[in-house]
C-alpha cells in the first residue's frame, strides 16, 4: 500500500482501518475521513480516495468533491471480497464512461452484490444491477 501511494495511483480504496493506520490519526467523524483523504490527493498519492465505512457505507473523496454513500440493507452471508468487488464495480463503470458518482454507486452495489453469495463465490452481475437502483450518495 505504501510503495503504490508513493508512486502516485487514480484510485485508492482502503477501509477506514487501514486509512487510520496509513495517517495515525483517530479519524472519528465524516469531516476526519474526507481530510485524510484530500491529504492523500494533496500530497499527489492518489486522485480519487474511496474509504470504506462497513456498516455505515463508504465515502468518495477528489481534490474538489466527495459523496457519502450508506450500505445497502442486504441479506449478508459473508463479508469476502465484498472490498475487492467494490473496486471492481468502480472500475468497470469508469471503463464504461460513467461519472464518478455512478462508479461510486456501482462500486457499493458490488459490494452489497459480494455479501449476498455465501463463501468465496463472485457477486452476481444482475445482483448489482438490482442493487445499483436503490444505491444513492450525497454530497459531504
Amino acid at each position: 500500500m505504501h510503495a503504490a501511494l508513493k508512486e502516485g495511483v487514480f484510485l485508492f480504496k482502503p477501509s477506514l482501518r487501514e486509512l487510520r493506520d496509513l495517517t495515525g490519526q483517530a479519524l472519528p467523524d465524516a469531516a476526519s475521513w474526507k481530510a485524510a483523504a484530500q491529504q492523500l490527493i494533496h500530497a499527489g498519492q492518489a486522485e480519487v480516495v474511496a474509504v470504506s465505512l462497513g456498516e455505515e457505507g463508504a465515502i468518495l473523496v477528489t481534490a474538489t468533491q466527495a459523496w457519502q454513500a450508506p450500505s445497502l440493507s442486504v441479506n449478508v452471508q459473508t463479508t469476502i471480497g465484498a472490498g475487492d468487488s467494490f473496486v471492481g464495480g468502480m472500475v468497470w463503470a469508469l471503463s464504461e464512461g460513467k461519472t464518478l458518482e455512478t462508479a461510486f454507486r456501482a462500486g457499493m452495489a458490488a459490494g452489497a452484490a459480494a455479501l449476498l453469495a455465501p463463501g468465496t463465490a463472485l457477486c452476481q452481475a444482475v445482483d448489482v444491477f438490482d442493487l445499483m437502483k436503490v444505491a444513492g450518495c450525497q454530497p459531504v
